[in-house]
This record gives C-alpha cells, sequence and structure tokens, in this order.
C-alpha cells in the first residue's frame, strides 16, 4: 500500500493504517506460487457458483504482469490440446498509454 495509487486518502492515513495492521495479524502475505490458503479457496468456490456452469476451474494470479503471461500459455496450451500446436500468439501490441496488451493468435 505505499505506492502512490493509495494517495489520494493522503500519507500515513490512521484507518489505512488500522485496516493494514489488522489485516497482517490475520494473514500477512498473499502469494501463489504453487500454493494457496482459506481466502482463496473460499473465493474461488463462491467464483464457480455464479459464473455458467461450464467454467468450473479459476486461476489466481499475483500480479497484472502475470496474469496477461498466464493467459498467453493458456491460450497456446488450448490450442496444442486441440490438435493445432501451429498457432501461436503472432505479436503483441502496446495500446498507447493505456498499457494494455492486444494479442493476436495466428493460424
Amino acid at each position: 500500500m505505499s505506492s502512490w495509487w493509495c494517495v489520494i486518502h493522503g500519507y500515513n492515513n490512521p484507518k489505512i493504517n488500522d485496516a493494514m495492521i489488522k489485516q497482517i495479524k490475520k494473514f500477512s502475505h498473499v502469494m501463489f506460487g504453487g500454493f494457496t490458503h482459506e481466502p482463496a479457496v473460499t473465493l474461488a468456490k463462491k467464483l464457480i457458483e455464479i459464473t455458467p456452469k461450464k467454467l468450473k476451474k479459476v486461476f489466481f494470479s499475483d500480479s497484472g504482469s502475470v496474469s496477461i503471461e498466464v493467459a498467453m500459455k493458456f491460450a497456446i496450451q488450448y490450442w496444442y490440446a486441440k490438435g493445432s500446436p501451429s498457432k501461436k500468439i503472432s505479436y503483441c501490441k502496446e495500446w498507447l498509454s493505456w498499457r494494455y496488451l492486444l494479442c493476436d493468435v495466428s493460424k
């Protein structure tokens, strides 16, 4: 929470500090590198409940860049499993200052 994203609430905001202290006493670090924890399991079950029935799996990532990387790898693995291993992500293009990544899967 030390980044500039939360500065709108002021530096050293007592409410934010108190919430952070309360949270760190419950669960200090969130990283999914091959591990999980009860809040993630609970959230995953809830997501499966409220999404279409054919969606039965949940993947959590630690950051936006990791989520993009994993989504690209999932796409490649999907086509490989479907018998089209020649389909690859052919290019990625950053979308100006918005920092979105546009990718195309080739034939």
